[in-house]
C-alpha cells in the first residue's frame, strides 16, 4: 500500500467521490453506510474547528465524523485501533453542545446535537462518567473520542487532536 500525502489524499477523495464511491488505495478510508469515512494522520491535530473545516473541504455534505450507534463507532474503532499514537489518542467528532431558543422565550435550552445537522446525537454514546456536569452549562464544549475505548468524552473545542471525517458519497 503506498503512502499518500494529505495533498494527494484530498485529491483521491475528490476523484473518488465524484464518482460516488471511497478512496481505496489508503487504510485512512473506510467505507460505512453511504458515507467516506477518514482519520487525520497521527502528524495532523487542529482544534475542533479548524478539523471542521477540513473535513468540509473534503467534498461536498463533508463534516466531523457523527457516529450514528455505539456499534457503528465500535467498527470505526476497530479499523484504526492499530493506528494510536499513545495511550490518550484523543479525535474530534462532530457532536457539540448546541444552544436552541425555546419558542419566542429568551429561555435556551442546551443539547447535545451533530455539527452538520443540529439534530440529537444518539443515546447511548458517552463514555463512562460523560458528560461533565459543567459541559452543558458551557460554551465551547465539543465531542472526542478515544480510540481505546467505545464512548465520547466533552472538552473544549479549543484544544488540538486529530480527527475523522465524514463524507457522503
Amino acid at each position: 500500500m503506498r503512502s499518500l500525502t494529505i495533498a494527494s489524499l484530498f485529491a483521491a477523495c475528490f476523484v473518488a467521490l465524484s464518482k460516488g464511491e471511497c478512496p481505496k488505495d489508503t487504510v485512512s478510508i473506510l467505507a460505512i453506510n453511504s458515507s467516506c469515512i477518514y482519520m487525520s494522520p497521527a502528524t495532523e491535530t487542529l482544534d475542533m474547528y479548524a478539523a471542521n473545516k477540513k473535513c468540509e473541504a473534503l467534498g461536498s455534505g463533508g463534516s466531523l465524523y457523527e457516529p450514528k450507534s455505539e456499534r457503528e463507532m465500535g467498527h470505526v474503532l476497530a479499523h484504526y485501533g492499530s493506528d494510536v499514537v499513545g495511550d490518550y489518542d484523543l479525535f474530534w467528532l462532530g457532536y457539540a453542545n448546541m444552544k436552541a431558543k425555546k419558542g419566542e422565550e429568551t429561555v435556551v435550552e442546551s443539547y447535545w446535537g451533530g455539527m452538520s445537522n443540529k439534530t440529537n446525537m444518539p443515546s447511548g454514546l458517552w463514555a463512562r462518567n460523560q458528560p461533565l456536569e459543567y459541559a452543558v452549562e458551557v460554551d465551547n464544549i465539543c465531542t472526542a473520542g478515544w480510540l481505546k475505548q467505545v464512548g465520547l468524552f466533552s472538552l473544549s473545542c479549543d484544544r488540538v487532536f486529530r480527527y475523522i471525517c465524514q463524507v457522503p458519497k
